[in-house]
């Protein structure tokens, strides 16, 4: 619990370096919402230290907060940046293909999508080992619960969605090395409807 005269000190500090703070953040971040929003998690941060500091080493501590907090935003936003665009780049690529195709392509005589489809997912299931094979084949093609193929292969449950897990990390595996965005989204529709 903070002592009233703890909280009128750390008042004053915040009204009389909370504008400087926030133009110092401004220059980082060039967004307002975003300066201040950094500079209230310093304060929120200095108030939550239960060791007490004089006013100047409180403001010196607080401008070292703000640069660093500055500094990790902007690594994280470039982090994120760079995903972004690359997964619009990504789906720029496939975008037109993918809407030229009728998604009920078998019924409708464009075979060739679930033709290459079925291939990527054989491919995929081919790579599994063999009882995690078994167990997803079981799970993700018969609609067997996880009791019902513990029960039949006289394995645990655990053992059961350890292979489930197993399957489905290859899949994300191999859908990070597949180039083909309309299929990458084909094969993560099909895995998500499955039953689990």
């Amino acid at each position: 619990m903070h002592s009233e005269s703890k909280r009128y000190d750390f008042e004053r500090l915040y009204i009389d370096c909370q504008p400087r703070l926030t133009a110092y953040a401004l220059r980082f971040v060039n967004n307002p919402i975003e300066a201040q929003d950094l500079v209230h998690d310093c304060f929120m941060a200095l108030w939550d230290r239960q060791a007490p500091l004089d006013p100047e080493e409180a403001r010196m501590l607080l401008f070292a907060m703000t640069r660093n907090r500055c500094l990790n935003y902007l690594k994280h936003k470039s982090i994120v940046d760079k995903y972004t665009i690359s997964c619009l780049a990504r789906a720029k690529i496939g975008e037109e293909r993918l809407y030229n195709y009728d998604f009920s392509f078998a019924e409708n005589g464009h075979p060739y999508l679930y033709q290459e489809l079925e291939q990527q997912i054989q491919r995929i299931m081919d790579s599994l080992p063999e009882r995690c094979r078994e167990v997803f084949l079981l799970s993700r093609f018969q609609g067997l619960k996880n009791r019902e193929i513990a029960e039949r292969l006289h394995i645990s449950l655990h053992t059961v969605e350890r292979h489930i897990q197993r399957a489905l990390r290859i899949f994300a595996e191999a859908l990070e090395r597949e180039q083909s965005i309309y299929l990458q989204i084909l094969i993560l529709a099909w895995l998500m409807n499955q039953p689990s």
